[in-house]
């Protein structure tokens, strides 16, 4: 209990600033959809922001050890997950509005498929 608190306490400043960077870039997004694009949303992604914001920033200046544990963190999990939503075209609030009907139904049919294709062995071994 004790080492994920350390744990947890020692990602927390990198996580902080890779949340400040996404608040940053929703911002960016948001002046890009209304002021250039003329629009409500922008066609640009905000992930893809954040991650040319990273790019540039992680160039521009070295952050400090400490928070290198975190941001180890963001860019080993919460940036694989952003990619694969960007890959799908899928905001976070579209995962929890459509994901509440759709991950149920997908574990119905690959559990459905598993039974199916356990059943289809057992029988097949009697005809073999």
């Amino acid at each position: 209990m004790v080492d994920k608190f350390q744990y947890l306490k020692s990602i927390f400043p990198g996580v902080v600033l890779a949340l400040i960077f996404c608040l940053f870039s929703q911002g960016i997004n948001n002046v890009l959809a209304i002021e250039i694009f003329g629009t409500e949303k922008s066609p640009i992604s905000t992930v893809l922001i954040a991650i040319l914001l990273g790019i540039l920033m992680g160039n521009a200046f070295t952050p400090r050890p400490g928070m290198m544990i975190g941001l180890d963190f963001t860019q080993q999990y919460i940036l694989k997950l952003g990619i694969i939503f960007l890959g799908i075209r899928l905001s976070f609030a579209d995962f929890i509005k459509f994901g509440s009907v759709a991950i149920p139904l997908v574990i119905f049919c690959i559990l459905g498929v598993l039974i199916l294709i356990k059943l289809l062995i057992k029988k097949s071994a009697y005809i073999i």
